[in-house]
């Protein structure tokens, strides 16, 4: 044992000789590397202030406080009227916590299982179930029709919290456009094409009244509302006729549905707290930092656990550059179609160099896709509308999307996942019409593809059986 101490200690005594022989090199090097890392610090840091500047001088937002909107006069919000509908709702437990009213919740679920085709074949009873519970959410849908005539919707949420900012009213107007979509289909049973249109066309005005509030929630909810809306326009125009005024307005509503100004306005606003993130990485007096402290950054190798400390500010700063690069990569790119960006778009890649940049950027292929999902269902609603007043103008469907044009003299909207007219088949006393939707390849309208038992991409379908 003392021999192997001995040797240690003679090796130790040797490598100190050689570092003392070599103290002025060594003292000069780590001189250099503070120098370096110094300057590096002062550059990158600019660099970040510089892009950050550049930014608000072009009106964008770079703090929370930034997103705050304009207050919009009580007079032309139609958030307060739709405040009222979640007020009748809810009310607050004795925790202070606000709860859904058990009579709302149980009708929510009537509803819901009524908008599943296979529920309303699998129970007789739930007609008259969904019947009595759309009786329930009558003063709820009667409210919301009246915020909708508003001018303008703005939502009260606290901006200036960032990522710590709630949005329940999504989960409030998803459900009421589900209760719309609902008593569309059962004015539908009856035959009544008027009220049919009148409430989905409210379901498609609740989701255009989200409008582009500056977080990528929002156009993701949009989507979601607009999957429920366009769930129910097959069976309303399988049981009952729509008229030109019913059509017309419904057109009007899903024509003003701008999904690609609400992605972009989501994306900017995202990048607001993404930054304030940075900083609080950094500050030592911030949750934030003191749980990369504890753990590193979800997720990521442990060693970014001192990606706030001061040795590691260069790569930090170099981290959010990078950040802001994508971001504005994407945003420039919101305009253009999915198909577009599939297999191209350069913010999908893992930076190793850039492990906050890999948390917060956003899967920005998925988003882009689902919002070309929403684009593509408004598109084969608003074809599916043409189809009606067709009919009703000449009693049989047009051969093909060209004759529709040709006959009534408009442009139908395409495919967005291919840039053509959407596919259109005539069925007997009816049709199919759909997108190829995100895999971007037609599978002969297939709604639901199960490999090995997991569903896949499929086609967006909308079948007319009269």
């Amino acid at each position: 044992m003392d021999s192997i101490l001995n040797r240690i200690k003679s090796a130790a005594e040797v490598v100190w000789a050689g570092v003392w022989r070599r103290r002025n090199a060594i003292g000069i090097a780590l001189a250099a590397i503070v120098v370096l890392h110094g300057a590096a610090t002062a550059f990158l840091g600019w660099r970040v202030r510089s892009e950050i500047a550049k930014l608000k001088a072009n009106g964008q937002p770079v703090t929370c406080t930034d997103l705050i909107p304009k207050p919009v006069p009580d007079s032309q919000n139609g958030a307060l009227v739709f405040a009222k509908a979640f007020q009748m709702m809810q009310y607050m437990d004795s925790a202070g916590h606000m709860r859904t009213r058990q009579e709302y919740a149980d009708a929510g679920n009537v509803l819901a299982n009524y908008l599943d085709p296979a529920q309303r074949e699998k129970d007789p009873t739930l007609w008259s179930k969904a019947q009595q519970a759309s009786v329930t959410v009558g003063g709820v849908l009667d409210l919301a029709e009246k915020a909708v005539a508003y001018p303008k919707c703005q939502f009260s949420v606290h901006w200036e919290m960032g990522a710590g900012a709630s949005f329940e009213h999504f989960s409030h107007l998803r459900q009421i456009v589900r209760f719309a979509a609902a008593k569309a289909g059962l004015e539908a049973s009856t035959g009544n094409g008027r009220d049919a249109a009148r409430y989905l066309n409210l379901a498609f005005q609740i989701n255009n009244a989200i409008g582009e509030e500056p977080t990528l929630i929002s156009p993701l909810v949009r989507v979601s509302s607009i999957r429920i809306a366009f769930s129910q326009l097959g069976y309303i125009l399988d049981h009952c006729d729509l008229d030109s005024q019913s059509i017309s307005l419904l057109d009007m509503t899903l024509s003003r549905t701008d999904l690609v100004s609400a992605i972009a306005a989501g994306m900017r606003g995202e990048r607001a707290p993404h930054l304030r993130f940075f900083s609080d990485v950094v500050d030592p007096k911030t949750q934030i930092h003191k749980d990369i402290a504890a753990g590193g950054l979800y997720g990521t190798p442990f060693w970014t656990r001192w990606i706030g400390s001061y040795p590691m500010r260069p790569m930090l700063y170099l981290d959010e550059l990078t950040y802001m690069r994508l971001m504005n990569e994407s945003i420039s790119n919101c305009s253009r179609a999915y198909r577009d960006l599939k297999f191209k778009y350069s913010g999908n890649r893992v930076l190793f160099y850039a492990p906050v940049t890999n948390m917060l950027h956003p899967v920005y292929s998925r988003v882009m896709a689902s919002r070309d999902i929403g684009v593509a269902m408004i598109a084969i609603s608003r074809m599916a509308l043409a189809l009606a007043s067709y009919k009703n103008k000449f009693g049989i469907y047009p051969q093909s999307i060209d004759e529709l044009q040709s006959k009534l003299g408009q442009k139908t909207p395409d495919d967005p996942f291919t840039g053509q007219q959407l596919v259109y088949k005539i069925q007997n006393a009816g049709y199919m019409l759909y997108s190829v939707g995100d895999d971007m390849k037609d599978d002969g309208g297939r709604t639901e593809i199960v490999p090995n038992g997991s569903k896949s991409e499929c086609d967006i379908v909308l079948v007319v059986t009269r």
